[in-house]
């Protein structure tokens, strides 16, 4: 930055370059220019008197001169900083506006520094004063010392008075004269308005400390590390390097603005007034929160002088409390409502959990013995593929219908069967529990219950059997009953289970039941050694009529999937079966994915089956 004198005329050189590549590029878009003093956040009005914008100086692209009249009445001052920045303007089509392109100061370097009053002066200012005190020295010295010093010497010395001696004229000092002058202590220069005094009023500190090295000897440096950056302006990606500077996009892009519209966004935002309108305007609310609502309701029902229940669940009432209008029972009533011949329900209830502890110890004997006879005979079972139950093709034995009827299956439908189980089994323990969870144990082996006096909707003894399904007072009767139904059908099950194993299973295809086919690659699957690819279901449409049918393997290496033709069943509905024959030529290329069954009929195209597609690799090559 250099410092100016201010009322000179300055002239700035600026180069302005692409972005991109760094060459010099023409300051293009109507460009203009700035200036800014010190920290003032407006510029210095613009004119032709003041600042001139020349671009492409002597035809060379990218050079540019600021030429700038710094005069007062152009609203410059003395010791004030300077910043010229662009205005308008674009250099390569980017937009270079706040981009400083110099700085100067006026006044403002040591040269400038005042020496004495008066207040305001100048060096030149004190100069000129300095010239006007010599000036009078030399007229007091030229007219009337040369007749006050006396001719000759008197014993070595001047014999006058020094006062008669001020106007003469050709005397020299003589050596220790000067010293004498040098010698004069600063305590004794006190008059105002001499040399001595504006020497020690100015001249404060030692010459020799000032430094010889110069700003150009700092800034050769090679490393700078600055402790602080007042009134230090940088240009954009001139000389600097590490720095990382957005441009008005960039900065909208690391804010998330899509465009310079934050005061509009801000605007948009509902007010807490305007959001509470919004949400009780709204024609349905859903609450995940209910405060001290269901407490207050709580309180606000109960409070109420007369309140009929028609549900009682979870409803404990002190024995005879608060209670009018029951249609109480007696103690005989209550008897006969439960089936009790005599008041020995804690008897018949021990005899019960007696009954059904042995049951339980006899049904989980059976069960420990049959699940460990089922176990034996699931651990002989192999899985060298997930799912898939390994066998060996029989010869002789029973067909798949034969199988089913040894196992008591109409259809090949046993998932089904046991889903419907399963579930039926997860409904009724499910209501089952949901009937135990009110039952109350106070003292163990005793369920808890309340003698009501008086009743509004008492239950008679017939109510109290139609409550727990019961059609006469023949619980026990009905017990008994279950635990013999269960150990026959357990046996039942054990006997066919028994037989898993002792059963000849004969494959005539490598299709599976859910309809995964697998092959082993390089081998022969033909009808004529039985070994043919057969799909036999149920539940497919008509397919009478139908000529062609098409199964299609898409392998997961390929996007193309490989089509081989099969026979077209004989019957159009009802068994219905597809059939598949390859040759060993013709699986030595297969390889594993998925596949479809697809018939044409009548124009519309139908899918009868998808399944996975899987091949195994010949040891023999």
């Amino acid at each position: 930055m250099s410092d100016y004198t201010l009322g000179d005329t300055i002239y700035l050189a600026f180069t302005t370059r692409a972005f991109a590549t760094g060459v010099p590029t023409a300051l293009a878009g109507s460009p203009t220019l700035e200036i800014y003093e010190n920290d003032s956040v407006s510029p210095i009005v613009e004119g032709a008197s003041k600042l001139v914008l020349t671009q492409n100086l002597n035809s060379i692209n990218g050079f540019n001169l600021a030429t700038i009249t710094a005069t007062t009445g152009n609203g410059f001052e003395a010791g004030k900083n300077y910043h010229l920045i662009v205005k308008t303007g674009t250099v390569g089509g980017t937009s270079v506006v706040g981009e400083v392109v110099s700085r100067f100061t006026l006044n403002a370097s040591a040269a400038f520094t005042r020496l004495g009053a008066p207040a305001g002066a100048s060096v030149s200012a004190d100069v000129a004063a300095v010239k006007v005190d010599t000036a009078a020295i030399l007229v007091d010295t030229g007219t009337t010392l040369d007749a006050r010093i006396p001719a000759a010497l008197v014993s070595g010395r001047m014999d006058s008075s020094v006062g008669s001696n001020l106007d003469k004229t050709g005397y020299a000092l003589s050596s220790a004269g000067l010293q004498a002058i040098w010698d004069a202590l600063t305590s004794a220069l006190v008059t105002v308005g001499s040399v001595g005094k504006l020497l020690v009023d100015n001249v404060n500190a030692a010459i020799a400390s000032r430094s010889s090295h110069t700003a150009a000897d700092v800034w050769a440096a090679g490393t700078r590390v600055l402790t602080a950056g007042t009134n230090i302006a940088l240009a954009k990606g001139v000389g600097v390097t590490g720095l990382n500077d957005l441009d008005a996009a960039g900065i909208r892009s690391a804010v998330g603005l899509a465009s310079a519209n934050l005061d509009t966004q801000i605007d948009v935002l509902p007010t807490a007034a305007e959001t509470a309108t919004s949400v009780w305007a709204a024609g349905a609310r859903t609450l995940t929160s209910f405060g001290t609502l269901v407490a207050d309701t709580a309180t606000t029902i109960w409070a109420a002088g007369t309140r009929v229940l028609t549900a009682g669940t979870n409803i404990v009432l002190a024995k005879g409390v608060g209670l009018t209008g029951m249609n109480d029972l007696d103690a005989a009533g209550v008897r006969t409502a439960t089936g009790l011949a005599s008041a020995n329900l804690d008897t018949q209830l021990s005899a019960i959990v007696g009954y059904v502890d042995t049951e339980v110890a006899s049904i989980l004997a059976a069960v420990d013995t049959e699940i460990a006879a089922i176990k034996a005979k699931t651990d002989q079972f192999v899985f060298t593929i997930a799912n898939q139950v390994d066998s060996n093709a029989l010869t002789g034995g029973l067909s798949e219908a034969g199988v089913r009827t040894a196992v008591g299956l109409a259809t090949a439908n046993l998932d089904t069967q046991l889903s419907t189980i399963d579930d039926f089994l997860d409904t009724e323990i499910a209501a089952i529990k949901a009937k135990t969870d009110q039952l109350v144990f106070t003292i163990a082996n005793q369920v808890d219950s309340n003698a009501l006096s008086g009743g509004g909707s008492g239950l008679s003894a017939a109510g109290v059997r139609a409550a727990i399904g019961l059609a006469s007072a023949n619980l026990d009767t009905q017990l008994t009953t279950i635990d013999d139904f269960l150990d026959t059908e357990i046996a039942a099950i054990k006997a066919k289970t028994d037989t898993i194993g002792t059963q000849t299973l004969t494959i005539s295809s490598p299709v599976a039941a859910t309809g995964d086919v697998t092959v082993i690659r390089g081998d022969s699957y033909v009808a004529s050694d039985s070994t043919q690819i057969d799909w036999a279901r149920t539940g497919w449409i008509n397919l009478t009529g139908v000529t062609l049918v098409q199964v299609s393997v898409k392998y997961y290496s390929s996007a193309t999937p490989v089509t081989f033709t099969a026979s077209a069943p004989v019957t159009g509905t009802g068994s219905q079966t597809v059939r598949l024959e390859l040759t060993a030529t013709q699986t030595a290329t297969l390889e594993n994915g998925a596949y479809d069954i697809q018939v044409t009929l009548a124009g519309k195209i139908h899918t009868l089956l998808i399944g996975k597609w899987i091949v195994t690799q010949d040891v023999t090559p």
